[in-house]
């Protein structure tokens, strides 16, 4: 997990539930955000028992605020 992330996404003006995912995704990324290929949706949803539409709405929220970028195709 790291650390550096969860201090700022704590510090973040949003709904709980993006929050959650992005505090899912930290314990995956390194120091500098990166996961790697390690972050699937699948493992998403599994982990925050989050359904994939719920999932997609959030990647999709965060994008937009420019909080997550998101590289790759299906996962």
């Amino acid at each position: 997990m790291s650390n550096k992330i969860v201090n700022e996404i704590r510090k973040l003006p949003i709904d709980s539930t993006p929050k959650m995912l992005l505090w899912v995704i930290s314990d995956i990324a390194d120091d500098e955000g990166n996961t790697g290929r390690y972050a699937p949706r699948s493992r998403l949803i599994e982990e925050t028992g989050y359904s994939h539409s719920t999932i997609a709405v959030c990647i999709s929220y965060l994008k937009e605020c420019g909080i997550l970028q998101v590289s790759g195709g299906n996962g």
